[in-house]
């Protein structure tokens, strides 16, 4: 026997073959993304925004490089920071409650603020994600790659339960 089969220097690697393609990889690489910044799950205790608040509130932003092939993507998350009040007491969610944007879309208090996110100003919304294409990457023109991004995409937040 030679000093060579010295457990210490054998080399344990795992491989982890449930993301075996690009695009089970990229889907999962968003997954972490979200479950980094704690977007997963509902946010339903959220106060509602008072009125003038998207104005002169201050927003919060998160970045983060992903690829998908040869191409590289910026995922962003766009957030209004809140002060919540933790003296009261919290009321369960409503089962039937509107999700957060949809309440959003839906109160008056902020609509079309002068200064802001331009999807901002046009839905009224106090936190989105922005997936758009890294620094020195051209955009994805083709409609297959578009569907399969967007597929991508949307398996990712269904798999979040966003």
């Amino acid at each position: 026997m030679t000093g060579d089969s010295d457990p210490e220097s054998e080399v344990f690697e795992i491989t982890d073959f449930t993301t075996a393609s690009e695009w089970e990889r990229f889907v999962s690489r968003v997954e972490e993304v979200l479950n980094d910044w704690k977007l997963i799950g509902s946010s339903a205790g959220k106060l509602s925004p008072k009125k003038g608040e998207y104005t002169s509130g201050i927003w919060g932003e998160k970045s983060q490089e992903i690829h998908f092939a040869d191409f590289k993507f910026s995922v962003t998350h766009h957030f209004l920071k809140q002060e919540s009040d933790k003296d009261d007491d919290k009321e369960e969610p409503e089962e039937d409650a509107y999700p957060l944007a949809m309440q959003d879309l839906l109160c008056m208090n902020n609509d079309f603020p002068p200064r802001a996110h331009c999807l901002v100003r046009w839905y009224g919304i106090r936190e989105f994600l922005v997936i758009s294409p890294g620094a020195n990457c051209e955009a994805v023109i083709s409609e297959s790659k578009c569907n399969l991004l967007l597929s991508s995409i949307s398996i990712s937040l269904a798999n979040s339960g966003w």
